[in-house]
């Protein structure tokens, strides 16, 4: 998605000229060369994908956990949740929740 915005983008800089009040046109030409790239597909793709995710993480988070196995399942879920898709951009809290990742795991192997 980032490289058909991305393509999109260019090409809309090469197309159009900055004018006065031309943020419109510059909108909807911007939108219509995304169309064109490829970019609405992708992002409906992507959207329906996350939408699976999330609905995949809520079943996981609603299960009674049973042992620490199913723990550190509900946590991979979470930890995705929070960020791999970019909720938490914190560096210091990523790292907290990695660290915290291990912990289990190691607890887990420690059985």
């Amino acid at each position: 998605m980032r490289q058909l915005a991305a393509e999109a983008d260019r090409i809309a800089t090469l197309a159009t000229k900055p004018t006065t009040g031309s943020g419109r046109r510059h909108r909807a030409a911007l939108d219509a060369i995304r169309e064109k790239v490829g970019y609405h597909a992708a992002w409906a793709q992507w959207s329906a994908s996350a939408d699976e995710i999330a609905a995949l993480i809520d079943r996981i988070a609603r299960h009674p956990a049973r042992g620490i196995d199913d723990l550190i399942i509900k946590y991979d879920a979470l930890q995705w949740s929070l960020l791999d898709d970019g909720a938490a951009f914190d560096t210091a809290v990523r790292r907290q929740v990695v660290a915290f990742r291990r912990d289990l795991v190691a607890l887990a192997g420690s059985r």
